[in-house]
C-alpha cells in the first residue's frame, strides 16, 4: 500500500518537473512548479525509507531492510544524486531570482543531470 502511495506521488513529481521545464523561461510559473515537484518526491522518499519500519521489513539490530540487493543498491545511488541535483537547483535557481544572472549557464547544466539521473531513479523504481 505504502510503495503504491510513493509510486503515485513519484510520478506526479515528474509530472510536474516536466510541466516546470515546458514554462523554464517564466520564473512565476517555473518555480512553484519545480518546488512541487521536490516536495512530493521528498513526502515519496520518506514514504519509501519508512514503509519497511512499518511492514516489520527491517532488520531490528541493523535497521536496514533484509532484503538489500544489487537493484536497491543501484536505485539508491541514482536517487541520492537526483535529491543533490535538486538541492543544487534550488540554490542556483534562487541566485538567479536574486538577479545574479552568471548562474544561468550552470543551472541549465545541471537541469540536465538532474533530469538524467531522476528520470534513471524513476525507471529503477520499478525494480526495487
Amino acid at each position: 500500500m505504502l510503495n503504491t502511495v510513493a509510486i503515485i506521488l513519484s510520478s506526479l513529481a515528474i509530472l510536474l518537473i516536466f510541466a516546470g521545464l515546458a514554462v523554464a523561461r517564466r520564473p512565476k510559473r517555473h518555480v512553484p512548479l519545480m518546488y512541487a515537484a521536490f516536495a512530493v518526491d521528498m513526502i515519496a522518499l520518506a514514504i519509501v525509507e519508512l514503509a519497511p519500519l512499518f511492514q516489520g521489513d527491517v532488520d531490528p539490530v541493523s535497521g536496514l531492510a533484509r532484503e538489500f540487493e544489487w537493484a536497491k543498491t543501484i536505485h539508491a545511488t541514482l536517487a541520492t544524486i537526483a535529491v543533490i541535483a535538486y538541492i543544487v537547483q534550488i540554490v542556483n535557481g534562487r541566485r538567479i531570482l536574486r538577479g545574479e544572472r552568471q548562474f544561468l549557464p550552470r543551472h541549465k547544466r545541471w537541469a540536465k543531470i538532474f533530469l538524467v539521473f531522476r528520470l534513471l531513479a524513476y525507471g529503477t523504481m520499478f525494480t526495487v
